[in-house]
């Protein structure tokens, strides 16, 4: 992902399995780290507007480690969400300093989710904390409110979290196979302001992009299920297709849905992420 800092700068993240990633600047981390059986970094690098190298940043522990989502507040804080394995250096009192990750395989190992904040000129962590239960689902896309808390989106199959994150929220239990899951993270990282699953009694994937305005917090997945819940007036209230694309707006306080609509036709639509705006 990508995104554009208040000077104008570029700010891209990703992963990388380079230990010659290129570390240009003042960054305050250019160690790779190695010894996990899928050893990844997640990067930050800036650009100036003319493509100029100003700083870059490996975070990350033994193990795979990726940001998959960017932006920039306008104060010039950085914030990302991604996935991150055992030992990734969370910072003391955030929400979730412990790991809690499932198997997600060969590629990725055990993985929980997870959300940072950075110094909008690289040289500091502000925050950093996992996002995770048992399920081993990242965390893809971020978005942020006027006053910089966080807006994150996976999903879960397993109804580990803690429940006090969901208590009174719109969906505070998962209703099938595998739902979404949006959560409103406070600006310092220190709580999980409200979560909310949204899913019906098949699978929701993980693959899921977030916005937020002044007006509530929106939700692209995609969904297997036939029961998802939809509002008067939606452009479709049924599932018309193996899956369709599903799109919702919840409140402020994640307590009310404000619409939840399918979004497909008579064959299988999917989505990736960072595709709202």
């Amino acid at each position: 992902d990508a995104a554009v800092t208040p000077q104008g700068n570029l700010v891209v993240v990703g992963s990388t399995q380079s230990t010659g990633f290129p570390t240009p600047g003042t960054g305050f981390d250019h160690s790779y780290a190695t010894g996990g059986a899928t050893p990844s970094e997640a990067f930050l690098v800036a650009f100036t507007p003319q493509g100029t190298p100003l700083w870059s940043n490996l975070i990350g522990g033994p193990n795979f480690e990726r940001f998959y989502g960017v932006e920039v507040s306008p104060g010039g804080s950085i914030f990302t969400s991604g996935r991150a394995g055992a030992s990734f250096p969370v910072t003391a009192g955030v929400f979730q300093p412990v790991f809690a990750g499932g198997n997600a395989g060969a590629k990725y190992s055990t993985q929980d989710g997870s959300a940072c904040r950075f110094a909008g000129d690289g040289s500091a962590m502000t925050w950093c904390s996992y996002f995770g239960d048992s399920d081993n689902t990242p965390a893809r896309d971020v978005a942020i409110d006027a006053a910089e808390n966080l807006y994150i989106v996976t999903s879960d199959s397993m109804d580990t979290y803690p429940s006090a994150w969901f208590a009174g929220s719109y969906q505070p239990v998962r209703s099938g196979k595998a739902d979404a899951v949006v959560a409103k993270l406070s600006s310092d990282g220190t709580q999980v302001l409200w979560a909310t699953y949204i899913g019906g009694t098949q699978d929701e994937n993980h693959a899921n992009s977030v916005r937020v305005d002044a007006t509530g917090v929106y939700l692209l997945t995609f969904t297997h299920s036939a029961d998802m819940p939809t509002t008067a007036g939606a452009a479709s209230r049924t599932l018309r297709g193996p899956t369709d694309l599903y799109v919702a707006k919840l409140s402020l306080d994640g307590k009310t849905l404000l619409y939840g609509t399918y979004l497909g036709g008579s064959a299988g639509e999917a989505a990736e992420t960072h595709q709202l705006a």
